[in-house]
């Protein structure tokens, strides 16, 4: 559809459905960048490997990035898609606490399973302690997101209150 300026304008049905081809290639591209990169730590090619994890570094950084750019905020998620609260309460920490450990396991588990698979030579003693920093890291990196995403909700959200209050007075 086109104004007179000759300029486009798109309804919600189009930006829909450019989100959905965007997102479409762009998980065929981290797939490329998983294979790629599986195939180089394979091979024992570090390069190779190397360029496949520093494609989804940048992949998720500019994900990262232009979706902090919106003035929405998606709650956090656990793996299994429950929303975790964000509730600035001690029982709301308590409960992002909780779910943080919870998905620290499973990534630090999933994660082991594979450098087990990968690896010829694995040592319990070795697995358990890349296991347990992976986890504090992996913890780390959860609660601070989850905190700073709970933050950031709740400011907006008294942003959406003070201003329904202003237009009603």
């Amino acid at each position: 559809m086109k104004n007179n300026a000759n300029t486009i304008i798109q309804d919600e049905r189009e930006i829909q459905n450019n989100d959905k081809a965007l997102a479409g290639a762009g998980i065929v591209a981290i797939l490329c960048s998983v294979i790629f990169m599986i195939f180089g730590l394979v091979k024992d090619n570090m390069v190779v490997g190397g360029i496949g994890m520093l494609q989804l570094c940048l992949m998720g950084i500019t994900v990262a990035v232009i979706k902090g750019r919106k003035n929405s905020i998606e709650l956090p998620k656990t793996f299994g898609g429950k929303t975790i609260s964000t509730e600035m309460t001690a029982k709301g920490r308590l409960n992002r606490i909780g779910y943080c450990c919870l998905d620290s396991v499973a990534f630090c588990i999933g994660y082991t399973l594979i450098d087990m698979l990968l690896s010829d030579n694995v040592k319990a003693s070795e697995l358990a302690i890349q296991f347990v920093i992976l986890y504090v890291i992996s913890f780390i990196i959860e609660f601070v997101h989850a905190e700073y995403i709970s933050r950031k909700y709740n400011k907006l959200m008294a942003e959406y209150e003070d201003d329904d209050e202003d237009n009603l007075g």
